[in-house]
């Protein structure tokens, strides 16, 4: 061997090493950096010798020493998996929960100045104006009571509204994001595959996609499918979102009325689709999954509850109502206490016949007297029937109560399991201060080891040059 190549062999180890340190001071410099993958340089050994031949049989040793073959993003695909599928399955949770705490915060049981209060208050003017069936105050009670009522009515239908409105407008912005995220992960994918051809460090292209994926994931459940050239594709119910450089965008739209019990509803079902062709997209998840839940099947079908509370008040009211008189026996009678006409709560209102004209309401049976108060016994306790508007709240409250804390109880359940994901894959790919230290100090010996033979090489070549035959 010759003693000139001696020299290649300990510069390739001075080399090889510096990029190690070089290496070893990214990773220690991106420690709190988010996303970031730690990297770790991969050494080989250079080849010794050639292999003999027929026609060539010397041995070149020209070539011993390391060198890199190549720079490793650390990475474990299954925890990438595990961890996008949690935090998906986390923000999906997470939204749904939002979305009951809101439901839960128009119904703030129990309160006196809750529905529920409400509607023991109002049966009660009627119980204390059959009492006193002569009294205009005690009547005029009633009517206060029953106006009540009625706006606590109006109040939680508006604020049902405003929540699907909001929740509405949520979605938009959350597909425009969507869209945005998509673009840059194409963008990136088209930059990653031209570094890739020339050979050179994707690394921090990739983490940054990779960050971007994760933010995807979130938004939609999406599955991540890595490509050729280091590129991946962001795949929703089986259609690609993103392919290699092009994406898919999404739209929002609204699909028309709701089947049956709920097509009356003032609002209408909402639908994810591809923009290029109108298709719905399918198997989509996360937060965006749960904006979608939310607006087609939890407000609504409280919207749905709460109007059949108002409804059965009408005509639970009304029937009564229509069989009794009030203080003229004549022209009081077959009266609407409340409004009949397409009633909801958003809309339940008096009715004209009664409406600031406390003296018309029916206290009384038919030709019962002007003290007769059996009609306005019979109101009062008509709160207690099986069927009543009472029991139908208490049910729709005592579902609500279920529900709401059962979504509590998964999205920190759910919670948990993301945060315990994404520490197994920091575990992998997140930069170990410790780890890092210990492999700068091999490094570094190994760096001043072959600086060290670089020397003793040196020596031998000035003795060989300058001292032999002297």
């Amino acid at each position: 061997m010759s003693s000139f190549s001696t020299l290649n062999t300990a510069l390739s180890g001075l080399q090889a090493h510096k990029r190690v340190i070089d290496v070893i001071g990214h990773n220690i410099s991106n420690v709190n950096t988010e996303g970031y993958s730690r990297r770790q340089v991969l050494l080989e050994p250079a080849t010794g010798m050639k292999i003999a031949s027929r026609f060539d049989t010397d041995f070149s040793w020209n070539n011993l020493g390391v060198n890199i073959a190549g720079v490793n993003r650390i990475r474990d695909q299954f925890l990438d998996v595990k961890a996008r599928a949690s935090l998906a399955s986390s923000a999906s949770a997470a939204r749904l929960d939002s979305v009951l705490g809101g439901v839960e915060g128009t119904f703030p049981e129990p309160s006196d100045t809750a529905i529920a209060g409400q509607l023991s208050a109002f049966w009660n003017a009627f119980s204390d104006a059959a009492n006193q069936p002569g009294s205009i105050p005690q009547r005029a009670a009633v009517l206060a009571q029953a106006s009540n009522l009625a706006a606590s009515l109006n109040q939680a239908a508006g604020s049902l509204q405003t929540q699907h409105t909001d929740l509405s407008s949520q979605l938009t912005m959350g597909v425009d994001r969507v869209n945005t995220l998509a673009q840059q992960v194409a963008d990136l994918n088209v930059q990653i595959r031209a570094a890739s051809v020339a050979g050179m460090d994707t690394g921090d292209l990739a983490d940054e996609r990779d960050r971007l994926v994760d933010q995807l994931t979130s938004l939609t459940g999406a599955e991540v499918r890595p490509i050729e050239y280091d590129q991946v594709n962001v795949m929703l119910g089986g259609s690609s979102l993103v392919s290699a450089g092009r994406i898919s965008p999404l739209k929002v739209t609204t699909s028309g009325a709701f089947p049956a019990p709920l097509d009356q509803l003032q609002v209408q079902q909402t639908q994810l689709q591809w923009a290029d062709d109108g298709y719905p997209v399918a198997g989509f998840g996360g937060d965006i999954g749960g904006l979608v839940q939310g607006l087609n099947d939890v407000i609504p079908r409280y919207m749905h509850d709460l109007d059949t509370v108002a409804q059965t008040l009408v005509t639970t009211v009304n029937t009564i109502h229509n069989n009794g008189q009030g203080q003229d026996a004549l022209n009081d009678v077959n009266l609407d206490f409340f409004d009949p006409a397409g009633v909801t709560a958003a809309t339940i209102k008096l009715s004209s016949d009664v409406d600031g004209q406390p003296s018309r309401i029916a206290l009384g049976a038919v030709g019962g007297g002007a003290l007769d108060g059996s009609i306005g016994h019979q109101m009062g306790a008509a709160g207690g029937l099986a069927n009543s508007p009472d029991a139908i709240h208490r049910a729709m409250i005592g579902r609500l109560g279920v529900e709401a804390q059962a979504a509590t109880t998964r999205a920190s359940t759910q919670a948990k399991f993301a945060v315990e994901a994404e520490n197994q894959r920091t575990s992998v790919s997140g930069v170990n201060l410790d780890e890092e230290m210990t492999n700068l100090v091999m490094s570094q010996r190994a760096y001043e080891s072959a600086a060290r033979l670089l020397s003793a090489v040196d020596e031998m070549l000035d003795t060989l040059i300058n001292r032999t035959a002297v």
